[in-house]
């Protein structure tokens, strides 16, 4: 008597895992790579040229960050909807979501803006600060609400969360460091009393930003490591099946 063996499409293998589907990890492992480049560049823009007054020699790194960040922004929008695909239903966070993905592309326009000499970069710089808000408040929400339904790598919201809360805390301690004065951050000038609150702000909120690509690096490596580990156990029961007809043929 030979043994039924269940169809792949039944059995417990054949079900994928709740995580992204590979184009959107894709995406996310883009948006990571690109964010880690333009912020190498960024910082290296800042070493090199700050002591020298802005030397022309290394300039171009700073309209070269620009660009490869707005590649890094626009690749994190369709990250962002998958992600709230994995949620439990809410509209709150569907809204949020959008207010995220606006900003995203918000600042992708004023960074190319930017590049062509357009806008002031102070300007620049203010209005990016403000949709920085809803989206590190969209980055808290989702990798809170993943965590807790287990919707992503516990790894994966443990460094959303901190780095979520990175840069509105850098925020917070330069507005108070602000409001005592002394300081102007323009410049990076930290006088007293407001500097003993504005360079550990500024510390901390830059760091919540370089550190941000490391988030969807993350999330896009690790999922597409499950499609891999998925597939691979999938086709077991397939090579088994095939396997035994064989046999059986033989008998």
């Amino acid at each position: 008597m030979i043994a039924s063996t269940p169809p792949a499409s039944t059995s417990p293998a054949a079900t994928p895992p709740a995580t992204l589907g590979p184009v959107p990890a894709r995406f996310a492992l883009v948006s990571g790579v690109l964010g880690l480049v333009a912020n190498t560049m960024f910082v290296a823009f800042w070493l090199i040229t700050q002591p020298y007054y802005f030397d022309l020699t290394w300039g171009w790194l700073g309209p070269a960050s620009d660009t490869v960040g707005i590649g890094m922004l626009l690749t994190l929008i369709p990250v962002a909807f998958a992600v709230r695909g994995l949620l439990p239903p809410s509209r709150a966070v569907t809204a949020l979501t959008l207010v995220a993905a606006l900003a995203l592309a918000s600042m992708a326009v004023l960074q190319l803006a930017g590049t062509q000499g357009l806008l002031d970069w102070g300007v620049q710089m203010r209005i990016v600060v403000v949709l920085l808000v809803p989206v590190y408040g969209w980055l808290i929400t989702v990798n809170s609400l993943a965590h807790r339904a287990e919707a992503l790598p516990r790894a994966v919201t443990r460094i959303g969360l901190v780095l979520g809360v990175l840069w509105p805390a850098g925020l917070l301690l330069m507005l108070a460091g602000l409001l005592l004065g002394g300081s102007d951050p323009e410049y990076l000038e930290f006088g007293l009393p407001g500097g003993l609150l504005m360079a550990p702000g500024m510390l901390l909120g830059a760091l919540g930003w370089l550190a941000l690509p490391v988030w969807p690096l993350l999330l896009g490596r690790s999922a597409l490591r499950r499609h891999r580990i998925h597939r691979r156990s999938a086709s077991e029961p397939v090579a088994a099946t095939t396997t035994a007809d064989h046999a059986q043929s033989r008998r």
